[in-house]
């Protein structure tokens, strides 16, 4: 299938952009500190290991303590969000 594409793709008539562009390039604005890719990753990832580390402790100390776990309910929501990231 790649190499049908590439023959199919490789003859076609070039692209033409359907609006003009300026020649000129525009400046883009420097990124916030906020939008810099490595705290993106870092929250990203913190953000659902921290849900799921305080809804295990709570599960496992309730557990150990022969206590009933009554928050199905919350984590049920939680999974929710996790599978929607």
């Amino acid at each position: 299938l790649v190499c049908i594409g590439f023959f199919f793709g490789y003859r076609k008539q070039p692209y033409e952009q359907p609006v003009r562009t300026n020649q000129i390039p525009k400046q883009v604005p420097e990124q916030q500190w906020f939008m810099h890719p490595v705290i993106n990753i870092a929250i990203a990832g913190i953000l659902p290991f921290g849900a799921m580390f305080i809804e295990l402790f709570f599960i496992f100390s309730a557990i150990w303590e022969n206590q009933y776990y009554y928050l199905f309910g919350f984590l049920f929501l939680v999974f929710i969000i996790i599978i929607s990231k």
